[in-house]
């Protein structure tokens, strides 16, 4: 168990773990504080599929906060933007 103060959130780098889709989706469903971030950083090698289905995935399990990186493109943002929000 991890204690944590109020107002505390963690990023989870999904591109630097070797999570599954189900580990992702267990991981943002379970109930948790601090306020859990998805994150899919590029470092120039990123495969952007893996990005969008990673983090559409921690969107739809119940994740706090996605940072979605601009270099995602315009299109692939808008979609998670907007699953995001509903």
């Amino acid at each position: 168990m991890v204690a944590s103060r109020t107002g505390c959130a963690v990023e989870l780098r999904l591109d630097e773990s070797e999570l599954n889709e189900d580990q992702i989706r267990e991981l943002f469903a379970r109930p948790h504080n601090p306020t859990l971030i998805a994150s899919y950083v590029s470092n120039g090698g990123a495969d952007l599929t893996d990005a969008v289905k990673s983090l559409s995935t921690a969107i739809l399990a119940g994740a706090d906060m996605v940072d979605i990186g601009l270099w995602i493109p315009k299109d692939r943002r808008a979609w998670l933007v907007n699953l995001a929000f509903n």
